[in-house]
């Protein structure tokens, strides 16, 4: 809300509200709204990344799969557990 309006309401309902605090309230609050978006859009960035690993994660083991490797040699490679590898050759089915 700008001074202006605060002043004519404060001229009609004859009220002295401080100006400043009612600036400062309307500031804070659209900084924490900011911040608030900011940290949603941030969380679904860190969100998609990790989704998208586990996925780029996954298609390596299924190619591993798709050449015979062995499931010893693909858990060292990628890291993986054997649920991984038995995932991966269900999705290959």
């Amino acid at each position: 809300m700008d001074k202006d309006s605060i002043r004519a309401i404060q001229g009609i309902t004859g009220t002295n509200i401080d100006l400043d605090t009612i600036l400062n309230e309307d500031k804070k609050e659209t900084s924490n709204m900011c911040k608030a978006f900011d940290d949603y859009r941030l969380e679904g960035y860190q969100e998609g990344r990790q989704v998208g690993c586990q996925e780029s994660k996954m298609t390596i083991i299924k190619n591993m799969l798709r050449h015979n490797l062995a499931e010893e040699l693909i858990m060292t490679l990628t890291e993986c557990t054997p649920e991984a590898i038995d995932e991966a050759r269900k999705r290959l089915a």
